[in-house]
C-alpha cells in the first residue's frame, strides 16, 4: 500500500529539489514545551521553568517531487483486536454517524456526518484506534451540541 508523506521545506532545501506550487503546502502547527530559566539565570533551588514554543512548518506530500522515491508506508502486521467495551460504547451511541475506514487520516465530516478514519491495523495499539476514534466523536458531539 502506497501512503502519502508530509515532507518539510527543509528536508526539500537539503536536496536541491524543487518545492512544488505554493497553493498546495499546508502550514502545520504544534507547540514544544522546553525548559528554561527564569530570565535567563539559573534559580537557586535548581527548579527549571517549563515553557511552551509556537513551532511552525509548511508541508506537502512527497509524492509531488518528481525523482524522489517515496518511501511506503506499510500497514503493521498485528492484526486489530477490538475493545470489546469500547466498541460496545461506539454501537450503543445514539445518532451516529457513519465510520467510514481506510482514510490516510481521521477527521469528522459535518455535512455528511460521517467520520473518516485509517483501517483500525494501521494504529500502533486498539488503544490508539479508540482514543482516535473517541476524538472523532467528540467532533460530532460539537457539531450537535453546538451548531455553527
Amino acid at each position: 500500500m502506497r501512503v502519502a508523506r508530509p515532507v518539510l521545506n527543509g528536508e526539500v532545501a537539503e536536496t536541491g529539489l524543487r518545492v512544488p506550487r505554493r497553493d498546495l503546502t499546508q502550514l502545520l502547527q504544534g507547540h514544544q514545551c522546553v525548559a528554561a530559566h527564569s530570565h535567563g539565570l539559573s534559580i537557586p533551588t535548581g527548579e527549571v521553568e517549563k515553557r511552551f514554543v509556537l513551532r511552525q512548518y509548511t508541508v506537502f506530500n512527497a509524492a509531488q517531487l518528481d525523482g524522489v522515491a517515496v518511501p511506503e508506508i506499510t500497514v503493521l502486521a498485528h492484526r486489530f483486536t477490538p475493545i470489546e467495551r469500547c466498541a460496545q460504547l461506539v454501537d450503543a451511541m445514539p445518532h451516529r454517524p457513519a465510520i467510514l475506514h481506510g482514510h490516510q487520516r481521521a477527521f469528522y465530516t459535518p455535512a455528511t456526518d460521517t467520520l473518516h478514519l485509517p483501517s483500525p491495523g494501521s494504529f500502533q495499539s486498539p488503544e490508539a484506534y479508540y482514543a482516535t476514534l473517541w476524538h472523532e466523536v467528540t467532533q460530532n458531539a460539537d457539531t450537535r451540541i453546538m451548531p455553527r
